[in-house]
């Protein structure tokens, strides 16, 4: 990468303003006139896609050097955020390098955008499902700020590397003038927050089915930290549910980032309801991802969040303030209900919820937990060569300060 920037500079930059390490040679092979096209489509050096899946991907590096990077691989025109599909030609019929067709612009999230499509090519038509998903991620918004590269880096990158059921699997990207798209298989199902609080009767009706769905969830989680992945946005609507077999798919990995289950992170991110006390008030570890299962299984039990009112006036500003007082989290809304539940089944939800991280269930702890290995539709199989990923077997030393090291229950 270091060369490819210095290469930009020698380029694009006036000499006045070319350190001496970036000024170009003299010799014969860096001559003016065998020097590479300026065209981003003829340089031989990489696209900007493949610059972010460069394996020397330095993204403070090249946010420093970002108006390098903007006059060399985007268009000399702002692209309108209102209107990218017009800007870059993305409309219903549109086929990008000719193998994949546009077919509908279905909608807008976090700044990019989705499209249905279908492959119209061979061999895709053959090995790619009939329906596809493209998220269309705009570059103009890549050099934001540092954050937004490294997070488009990490998504890619992890993405390309997953292969399980649980995970929603990344086909290939595509990059044209204005977007790099991700392909992604088109899937005829809705989220879980869909099946639990959109519909009149909820289709996931007892505990032994809201149980294996969690621990899919867990296997998806455990299979995350095994390739060095911290999800860090956890949560129904980042959870698709096939009702028919009652299996999930995990999807959306914009948050994610590389997992050292022995440092304290301490970036604020993620979505205020699944949002552990921990990550507003100090330094967090991994143990933020159990929270936020903990509150999927609380909602998917009683289609209720366990702490936050139903208030339509709630702002996530609002929100967020609550969550750093701490108020909230010291009694569920429905304490009766919890009350009543299995006693297997109420402490797994108890030990979830746990304000302090360090007493918090870990991931192997739920997927051994009682509650989980007596439920009926638990695949006892999974468990004859589970072992403890390499990844997971050094504890955090760092303590966050203020966390108390005393046992503090939730009142019931």
């Amino acid at each position: 990468m270091l060369d490819f920037i210095k290469y930009l500079r020698q380029k694009l930059l006036p000499s006045s303003l070319q350190s001496p390490a970036d000024a170009p040679s003299n010799t014969p092979s860096e001559s003016p006139t065998e020097s590479p096209s300026e065209s981003p489509t003829e340089s031989p050096y990489p696209s900007l896609l493949n610059v972010l899946l460069d394996d020397n991907f330095d993204g403070e590096e090249l946010f420093k050097n970002r108006f390098i990077y903007t006059k060399t691989f985007l268009p000399p025109k702002e692209v309108n955020l209102t209107s990218l599909s017009e800007k870059d030609n993305i409309k219903k019929g549109t086929t990008l390098e000719n193998r994949i067709k546009i077919e509908k612009r279905l909608f807008k999230i976090s700044r990019n955008l989705l499209f249905r499509a279908r492959p119209v090519k061979t061999p895709l038509i053959d090995t790619y499902p009939k329906k596809l998903v493209l998220k269309g991620i705009p570059k103009k918004r890549l050099f934001t700020n540092e954050e937004t590269l490294i997070e488009i880096h990490n998504e890619i990158t992890f993405q390309k590397k997953l292969d399980h059921e649980y995970i929603l699997p990344l086909l290939e990207t595509i990059e044209t003038e204005n977007f790099i798209f991700l392909v992604t298989p088109y899937e005829d199902l809705k989220d879980l927050h869909f099946y639990v609080y959109d519909i009149e009767k909820p289709i996931v009706r007892t505990r032994m089915e809201i149980l294996f769905i969690f621990w899919q969830i867990a296997v998806a989680v455990l299979y995350l930290y095994e390739n060095g992945i911290f999800h860090r946005d956890l949560k129904l609507e980042n959870i698709l549910y096939n009702p028919e077999n009652s299996q999930i798919q995990v999807l959306d990995f914009g948050l994610a980032t590389e997992l050292n289950i022995n440092k304290v992170y301490d970036r604020v991110c993620g979505t205020p309801d699944y949002l552990a006390p921990e990550m507003i008030n100090q330094g967090y570890t991994y143990k933020i991802e159990t929270w936020a299962m903990g509150v999927i299984l609380h909602e998917m039990l009683f289609r209720c969040h366990p702490f936050i009112p139903d208030d339509k006036e709630m702002t996530r500003q609002r929100l967020i303030e609550l969550i750093r007082i701490g108020n909230i989290f010291h009694e569920f809304r429905n304490r009766d209900n919890v009350e009543y539940l299995p006693p297997n089944l109420r402490d797994l939800l108890m030990d979830l919820l746990e304000i302090d991280p360090f007493l918090r269930l870990d991931i192997m702890e739920i997927l051994y937990h009682p509650a989980i290995l007596e439920n009926e539709l638990t695949p006892q199989s999974y468990y004859k060569n589970l072992t403890i990923p390499e990844t997971l077997k050094n504890e955090p030393q760092n303590q966050p300060q203020n966390q108390s090291k005393t046992k503090m229950k939730i009142k019931t």
